[in-house]
C-alpha cells in the first residue's frame, strides 16, 4: 500500500507496540518482546521426535483458553491425534476427560487434517471462511502448490511467499513447523555440543529470509551414546526480527503432553 510518510507516521503512532498475545512461556515472551504479533511468520523447526507437534498443540490450547481464536492445519497427523493431545494437555493427563469435554468443545479452535494436497490456496480459503487470530501449520515440507515448479526449492519459495501474503492480508500470526535436515546429526560426530543452525532448514534458503522469527527445538539426550530420556528441551531463538536471539529450556512431561 502506497502512503505518504505523514500517513505512515500516523499509522505507527496510532498502533500499539506491545505484542498481540502471550506465547504462554515467560522466557519466550521476554525474547519476543511480550509474545506473538499479528502479521508475523514464525518458524518452529526440529528433527523428528523432538516434540514440535506436541508443543504446537499445547500452546494452541493455552491460547484458545485465553480467548485467542486458533486454527491448526495438520498435514502429518490425523485430527483425532491432535484432539487426543489437546485433551491430554488440557486435563493434565487424561486423553478422554469426560467431565471436561464440554469445556474443551467450547474452545475457539478448528483443526483441518486434509493431509497431502494441502496448498496455500486451500489454507487461504479456510482462513477466509473461518477467521483466526493465529494459525499453526504442521509442517512446511508436506505442503504442496497448485502450479508445477522446476524443483522443490522453487516450490517451497512460492509456498512461503503466499503464506507471507496471507498473514499480512488477514492480519494473523502464522506459526509454521519445519523439519530440519540431518546436518545436526552429522556435526555431532565432530562437536558433541553442536546445535541446530540455519543451514539445517530443509529445501529452501528462503525460509531464513522470509521468517520474522525462527525457533529451533533441540533434545541433547537424543544424541548421547547412552541416552537417558530426561525431557530437557532447548528452545533456540535463531532469528528475531524485533528482538534478541537466545536460548531457554523447558522439560517435556510425556504423560501430560506438556512442556513446562
Amino acid at each position: 500500500m502506497k502512503q505518504s510518510l505523514k500517513e505512515w507516521l500516523s499509522d505507527v503512532w496510532d498502533t500499539h507496540l506491545e505484542a498481540d498475545f502471550s506465547t504462554g512461556y515467560p522466557d519466550l515472551d521476554r525474547l519476543f518482546g511480550g509474545g506473538f504479533r499479528r502479521q508475523h511468520l514464525t518458524i518452529l523447526g526440529a528433527r523428528p521426535s523432538v516434540g514440535k507437534t506436541t508443543f504446537m498443540v499445547g500452546q494452541a490450547v493455552d491460547l484458545a483458553r485465553r480467548g485467542v481464536s486458533v486454527g491448526i492445519c495438520s498435514v502429518e497427523r490425523p485430527g483425532s491425534e491432535i484432539v487426543t493431545k489437546a485433551c491430554t494437555y488440557y486435563s493434565g493427563g487424561d486423553p478422554k476427560p469426560t467431565d471436561m469435554r464440554a469445556a474443551i468443545a467450547r474452545l475457539p479452535m478448528w483443526i483441518d487434517d486434509t493431509g497431502s494436497g494441502l496448498t496455500p490456496a486451500r489454507i487461504r480459503g479456510m482462513v477466509d471462511a473461518d477467521p483466526v487470530d493465529i494459525l499453526y501449520i504442521d509442517y512446511l515440507q508436506l505442503l504442496g502448490h497448485e502450479r508445477r515448479w522446476p524443483n522443490r526449492n522453487a516450490e517451497i519459495d512460492a509456498i512461503l511467499q503466499e503464506l507471507q501474503a496471507l498473514h499480512k492480508e488477514y492480519k494473523i500470526q502464522i506459526v509454521l513447523l519445519s523439519q530440519l535436515s540431518r546436518g545436526i546429526e552429522t556435526r555431532r560426530y565432530e562437536d558433541p555440543h553442536a546445535r541446530p543452525e540455519m543451514a539445517d532448514l530443509r529445501d529452501s534458503g528462503a525460509i531464513e529470509q522470509t521468517a520474522d522469527e525462527i525457533i529451533f527445538m533441540h533434545r541433547d539426550d537424543m544424541y548421547r551414546e547412552c541416552p537417558r530420556n530426561d525431557g530437557i528441551t532447548e528452545f533456540i531463538i535463531a532469528k528475531n526480527r524485533l528482538g534478541p536471539v537466545g536460548t531457554f529450556r523447558l522439560t517435556f512431561i510425556p504423560e501430560e503432553e506438556a512442556f513446562v
